[in-house]
């Protein structure tokens, strides 16, 4: 799977670049979570504090993924060397984790594909 159109790079031209992911990260991260469980509330003055604010804090898990893009001036130099990428750029997304969701490759290639600098790709 991947994907190829027409890039610049630095000024160059690549007709027929040929992107490929090379590498995915996945992680769930535990995070603090803090809102207000009750507002603050002004005595008929608007100037006194009648009650103070509660805040409630929890834990959060929220999921991080970025996956590595490989971009190579075409499909034969690929094939013919997996190392002569032209460059290389990270690309960061929200999985989803449903059960029914798309496996991660496919769900990063389609986050590729709605960025606007490669809708115009095709997939190959």
């Amino acid at each position: 799977m991947a994907l190829q159109g027409l890039q610049n790079f630095k000024g160059i031209e690549l007709s027929e670049a040929y992107l490929q992911i090379s590498n995915f990260s996945y992680s769930m991260n535990s995070l603090l979570d803090t809102s207000i469980k009750t507002e603050a509330v002004m005595e008929a003055d608007g100037v006194t504090l009648k009650t103070e604010a509660i805040y409630e804090t929890k834990w959060v898990k929220k999921p991080t993924s970025e996956f590595l893009v490989k971009v190579f001036s075409n499909k034969a130099a690929r094939d013919e060397d997996p190392y002569s990428s032209v460059y290389e750029f990270t690309f960061k997304l929200n999985v989803s984790t449903d059960v029914d969701a798309d496996n991660f490759i496919k769900q990063s290639y389609l986050a590729l594909k709605a960025d606007e600098r490669y809708k115009e790709f095709t997939d190959v």
